[in-house]
C-alpha cells in the first residue's frame, strides 16, 4: 500500500469508526428516552450545531488555506483562533445573561440552566477542537486525526451510558452525555496540542487577521445560509408549537 493510499485510508477510518459508535449511541438513547424528551434534546443539539456555523466565522477555512504559506504555525493558529474566541465569549455571555429564557425556549423549562452553562463551555472547546484537528490534518497525520475524532465519539458514548446507568431517562441523558463527552474529548485534544497555546512571542497581527477574514467571510456566509435553510423548519415548529 503506497503512502497516499495509506494516508487516505487512515483519514477515512476515523469518521467511519465514529459513525459506527454513533450507530450504537442513537438507538441506545432512543430506547431509554421517550420521544417527547428526545425532542427536547434534539432542539438543544440543533442549537449547538447551528452555533458551530457561526462560531468560526470562516476563519477555520482561511487557516487551512494559509497553513502552508506561514512558516510559524503557532503564530498563525493563535491569530486565526482569536476572533472565533471573541465570538464565543460574546455568545456565551449572552446565553448566560438570559440563561432562563434560553432554557425555557429550548426545553420549556426555565430551571434547566445547567445545560446552557455546559453549552457555553462547549463553544470554547469546540473552537480548539476544530483548529487543532485542522492543524493535525494539515500535517497529514492521518492516523492521529482519525484516532482523536474516534475518541470523541467514544467519550460521548461512555458518558451517555453512565447517565443511563445512573437511572436518568429524560432529555438530560442525551444532552449531558453529548456535552460532557465532547468536552472531555476536546480537553484531551487541547492537552495534546498544548504547545500551540504558548503565548511566548505572541502578537496580534491585524494584517494577517484581515487577510484571513477576507477569505473566510464569503465561506462563512455560505455556511450560514445553508445552516439557516437546514434548521429553520425545526425552529419554527418549536417556536409556534
Amino acid at each position: 500500500m503506497n503512502t497516499t493510499i495509506k494516508r487516505f485510508f487512515y483519514f477515512t477510518l476515523g469518521p467511519i469508526a465514529g459513525a459506527l459508535v454513533s450507530f450504537i449511541t442513537i438507538p441506545l438513547t432512543t430506547y431509554f428516552v421517550s420521544p417527547e424528551e428526545y425532542g427536547k434534546a434534539s432542539m438543544f443539539i440543533l442549537v449547538q450545531t447551528l452555533l458551530t456555523a457561526y462560531l468560526y466565522l470562516g476563519f477555520d477555512q482561511a487557516y487551512a488555506r494559509e497553513y502552508h504559506e506561514q512558516s510559524d504555525k503557532r503564530y498563525l493558529i493563535q491569530n486565526a483562533i482569536f476572533i472565533p474566541l471573541l465570538v464565543a465569549t460574546g455568545l456565551s455571555s449572552l446565553f448566560l445573561l438570559f440563561r432562563a429564557d434560553f432554557a425555557d425556549f429550548i426545553f420549556y423549562d426555565a430551571e434547566a440552566v445547567v445545560p446552557i452553562i455546559l453549552l457555553c463551555v462547549s463553544m470554547f472547546t469546540l473552537i480548539f477542537e476544530r483548529f487543532f484537528l485542522l492543524s493535525i490534518r494539515m500535517k497529514e497525520q492521518a492516523a492521529l486525526y482519525s484516532l482523536l475524532t474516534f475518541v470523541i465519539k467514544v467519550f460521548i458514548l461512555v458518558a451517555t451510558l453512565a447517565f443511563i446507568l445512573s437511572g436518568k431517562r429524560d432529555f438530560s441523558v442525551i444532552i449531558y452525555g453529548t456535552l460532557i463527552g465532547q468536552i472531555v474529548g476536546d480537553l484531551l485534544i487541547i492537552a495534546f496540542c498544548a504547545r500551540l497555546l504558548s503565548l511566548k512571542h505572541f502578537s496580534l497581527d491585524r494584517k494577517l487577521i484581515k487577510k484571513l477574514w477576507v477569505f473566510g467571510f464569503p465561506v462563512f456566509i455560505a455556511f450560514s445560509i445553508e445552516a439557516i435553510f437546514n434548521t429553520s423548519d425545526r425552529f419554527i415548529i418549536g417556536f409556534f408549537f
